[in-house]
């Protein structure tokens, strides 16, 4: 792909992922727990909330799961392959 960003985390997912993140980080602020739980929760929940700023999810990357069919359609347009994108990425309904 030349100049072409594929994002694979879909608005909604996107949105799930923020609220989590958030909700997550807020209740760690207010209840007290044990010093290697909160460390855990809290490095998920920023990895929650950066994936969903920035639309790409580097797991997702690694596996080649997309959520986002529109960006895959734009993808496939721009990038010349001899087989069809399809078979390099598995679709999560």
């Amino acid at each position: 792909m030349s100049g072409s960003v594929l994002i694979n985390v879909d608005l909604a997912e996107r949105c799930l992922r923020g609220f989590t993140g958030l909700v997550t980080i807020f209740y760690l602020l207010v209840v007290p727990g044990l010093p290697l739980f909160f460390a855990l929760s809290y490095m998920a929940s920023l990895y929650l909330l950066l994936t969903a700023l920035v639309a790409w999810d580097p797991l997702y990357a690694l596996f080649y799961k997309v959520t986002d069919l529109f960006n895959l359609k734009m993808a496939s347009t721009n990038r010349v392959m001899s087989r069809d994108l399809t078979e390099d990425y598995h679709f999560a309904m």
